[in-house]
């Protein structure tokens, strides 16, 4: 594989002769249209392409050529073979859902009204509920009923949640005083 940093100036074009089987454009800081030749003929065409974009045609490439909008220095890569390059751009911030602190709250009694389970905190990464009565509780928002709840608790079942740990949880039950086990991990 043979990595090449190209200068484009704006709307000028760039005509390459390489021998190559697959072509990897790896940073623009633009678009870049790109013809592919093989032996004098135009055989494809991309138009608008930016990092990331490659291309293994059918045809062995002979001849490259590039034109850009605006001044740019393009970095792609040639090979015989097929060859690979993963990479992201910019910034990437990265939150860990792990938390660090397990809290066992006081089990709560669960009726036939919603109530209150969990008030919010942003510091919850997940929820465990544990149904340790012996009827069906149904977990939501403030509004949840035994009709609307999307996730229903079977008796000794366990409900782990990761995506909306940070809301603020009610529950009902279709039958009073049933019991509800919660531990939040912060």
């Amino acid at each position: 594989m043979k990595t090449i940093n190209l200068l484009l100036t704006a709307g000028q074009l760039v005509r390459l002769h390489v021998q190559a089987a697959y072509f990897h454009l790896l940073e623009t800081s633009a678009g870049v249209d790109i013809d592919f030749i093989n032996n004098g003929a135009t055989f494809a065409n991309a138009s608008g392409m930016e990092g990331g974009f490659f291309s293994r045609p059918e045809r062995l490439i002979t001849e490259l050529t590039f034109t850009s909008a605006t001044t740019q220095t393009i970095k792609f890569a040639l090979a015989m073979g097929e060859g690979g390059y993963q990479r992201t751009a910019g910034t990437i911030n990265i939150v860990s859902l792990q938390g660090d602190t397990l809290n066992d709250l006081a089990p709560v009694s669960i009726g036939v009204a919603a109530t209150l389970l969990v008030a919010g905190d942003a510091t919850l990464k997940s929820i465990r509920f544990f149904n340790a009565g012996a009827a069906d509780i149904y977990l939501g928002g403030s509004g949840v009923t035994t009709a609307n709840g999307s996730i229903k608790l079977a008796p000794g079942a366990t409900y782990i949640e990761t995506e909306a740990a940070a809301a603020t949880w009610y529950g009902i039950s279709g039958t009073a005083a049933q019991s509800l086990r919660i531990q939040t991990v912060s």
